[in-house]
């Protein structure tokens, strides 16, 4: 089965002065499911941005939207790059090929 991919925006943070956004802290998270088993990865970060100039048109902050600021990170990020590891973790999940612990 494919892996679904789905973007987490925890924080926006902003001028109170004018509502210009300055730094994005985002979560992107893989999930499958195999065997009626679920397994997720995550990579998290935080993406600041270009604020000088002012982007024109400024979008109030109350009108922004989580497409727009998906739209933003997508224009930024290596998307497909975090798409191929986050998928090799969920595969290293699957099929492990380390193990952990103590004989005894």
């Amino acid at each position: 089965m494919a892996d679904t991919y789905t973007w987490d925006i925890s924080q926006l943070d902003r001028k109170l002065s004018d509502g210009v956004v300055y730094q994005i802290h985002w979560g992107y998270t893989a999930s499958r499911t195999v065997d009626s088993k679920d397994y997720t990865k995550r990579s998290y970060g935080s993406l600041g941005l270009k604020t000088t100039p002012t982007p024109d048109p400024l979008i109030p902050y109350a009108d922004l939207t989580k497409d727009k600021i998906i739209e933003w990170l997508t224009s930024e990020l290596d998307v497909d790059s975090m798409k191929t590891n986050l998928t090799a973790g969920i595969d290293l999940q699957v099929t492990p090929v380390d193990g952990y612990g103590v004989p005894w």
